[in-house]
């Protein structure tokens, strides 16, 4: 790999984290203010997290595992029905 295809590669990396990022600055906020939309967001958000822990088992390891359970962790929690209540879902 030459180095401006490594340069392309690291940009088009951080952009999407830069989405990331946002996204969850975004499901922050709607947490803090209580929106419902947000709530369905975060959970949508944090199924693809999961899966992408899952799937990142295969390419990085056993290191995964600690966000699988932080996700699951996150998802079980925003399940609850007093924080369901909070939400107005």
């Amino acid at each position: 790999m030459t180095l401006p295809e490594f340069g392309a590669l690291t940009t088009a990396v951080g952009g999407v984290l830069l989405l990331v990022g946002l996204i969850s600055i975004v499901i922050a906020g709607g947490f803090w203010n209580g929106w419902k939309a947000i709530w369905y967001l975060a959970v949508i958000f944090g199924i693809i997290s999961l899966v992408i822990d899952v799937v990142a088992i295969f390419f990085t390891g056993a290191t995964s595992i600690i966000g699988i359970i932080i996700q699951a962790l996150l998802l079980y929690y925003i399940f609850r029905p007093n924080v369901k209540e909070f939400f107005g879902v």
